[in-house]
């Protein structure tokens, strides 16, 4: 039973023992927050600005997506794009993503109901919560191994097993 209450403490101590890496998840910090996304076509480029409020010393995961009005299941991920999207210290206002529609559309999108969303997520830092949560699991697996084992025990020596002593001389 002694064992059995050691485990379930070695458990609980490694469970809660891990700690909260990942950016935007720490108390009081606030989540990035992405606000007046605008866009104007020029040529064949359309220029989608928004702004991002956050830390500039974080890195976020920025996406641009195309959706319709009139379609609530129209969903596009522009592929060929360039500026303030990707992975990236994008925190600030005035940001800028400039989408070649002629080439993933060289016809143009009928219609003219579009709108675009622009989604930021900040990218965690330092080492994954997973790698701790399976690091704190592993040690208490091992020391549960070791306390549940059954012990082995090898036989006593016995005079029949070795060989008598020489005699004297």
């Amino acid at each position: 039973m002694k064992a059995f209450m050691l485990v379930v403490v070695l458990l609980a101590v490694s469970w809660l023992g891990c700690p909260a890496v990942a950016r935007g998840s720490e108390p009081g910090e606030p989540p990035a927050s992405v606000s007046n996304v605008r866009y104007n076509i020029l040529g064949d480029s359309v220029i989608v600005t928004y702004d991002l409020k956050g830390s500039p010393e974080d890195e976020y995961a920025v996406s641009l997506e195309l959706r319709s009005d009139a379609d609530p299941g129209f969903f596009f991920r522009p592929r060929v794009v360039s500026g303030d999207a990707g992975k990236g210290r994008f925190a600030g206002s005035g940001r800028r993503i400039v989408w070649n529609v002629k080439e993933e559309f060289p016809a143009g999108l009928p219609g003219n109901d579009y709108y675009f969303v622009v989604d930021a997520a900040p990218l965690s830092t330092g080492i994954s919560p997973f790698v701790w949560i399976a690091t704190g699991a592993a040690v208490t697996a091992g020391a549960a191994a070791i306390i549940l084992s059954p012990k082995k025990t090898t036989p006593a020596a016995t005079q029949s097993q070795f060989p008598p002593p020489p005699g004297r001389p």
